[in-house]
């Protein structure tokens, strides 16, 4: 199988549709590694997206959180609710950007980049014995993965 040969105005067609596309994610994306991003993952960016290549917005992820746990996640508090939903954020911080664990830190309100090592070990420990948490964490995944999967289209 070859691939097939486009005429000039298909070939234009097709490039302003990248940069529509590639405009979407710009306002969805905190950052694009354009090392990594040859005209193969290019093309594949058309149909969906690739986490290795692509880095979420931190305050996006920040207030998903929020309104999916109805809680502060930079308030000091050591409630239940609000301790779960700020590893929750922590771990989805961790999974899409490519922050620090200090910048990590700064965003869900902990103090240091150890307190955040911690909640994420903790959270990782309640995911491997807890199902229902397992389920809940996976499902917020699921959701960013959802919505920014939308916003391309």
């Amino acid at each position: 199988m070859g691939r097939q040969k486009l005429t000039p105005e298909e070939r234009d067609e097709k490039k302003r549709e990248l940069v529509r596309k590639m405009r979407r994610l710009i306002d969805m994306v905190g950052e694009v590694n354009t090392l990594t991003m040859d005209i193969g993952m290019r093309e594949k960016i058309n149909d969906s997206i690739s986490i290795g290549v692509l880095s979420l917005r931190p305050a996006s992820i920040v207030d998903y959180v929020q309104n999916r746990f109805d809680v502060v996640i930079g308030q000091k508090s050591r409630k239940q609710n609000v301790v779960f939903a700020r590893q929750v954020c922590m771990h989805l911080l961790k999974k899409f950007t490519r922050l620090s664990l200090r910048e990590i830190a700064q965003y869900s309100g902990t103090s240091d980049h150890a307190t955040t090592l911690h909640g994420l070990k903790r959270l990782q420990e309640l995911m491997e014995t807890e199902e229902e948490t397992k389920i809940v964490v996976e499902q917020c995944e699921d959701d960013i993965l959802k919505h920014f999967r939308k916003s391309l289209k």
